[in-house]
């Protein structure tokens, strides 16, 4: 996961996200970030992107910086039409830094 807002508000980067199953497969690819939201220690993505390489729905990602390190503490949240990875905490940690910010 990597999106980044500059000191003017632009947006840039990608996002992806691999469901395995067993439930739902899913392989979505971001083709944008339209805007990155921050409170506090939480943030959410909003965006548009293909499954598979095709298609096109709207999502969002909401993710919570919860500790330093945050391996084991951090959630990231995917959400889009038809689609709900459920609150995940995260293996690796997220890095919530302002101006610009950084994800």
């Amino acid at each position: 996961m990597h999106a980044k807002a500059n000191e003017s508000g632009e947006t840039e980067r990608t996002q992806s996200y691999v469901d395995h199953g067993p439930a739902q497969r899913l392989n979505m690819h971001s083709i944008n970030v339209i805007a990155i939201v921050c409170d506090g220690s939480k943030a959410s993505i909003f965006g548009q992107a293909t499954i598979s390489g095709s298609g096109l729905l709207n999502y969002r990602i909401n993710v919570q910086n919860l500790g330093t390190p945050g391996r084991g503490q951090d959630t990231y949240w995917l959400l889009m039409d038809g689609y709900n990875s459920g609150e995940q905490v995260l293996g690796g940690g997220i890095s919530l830094s302002y101006l610009p910010l950084s994800i």
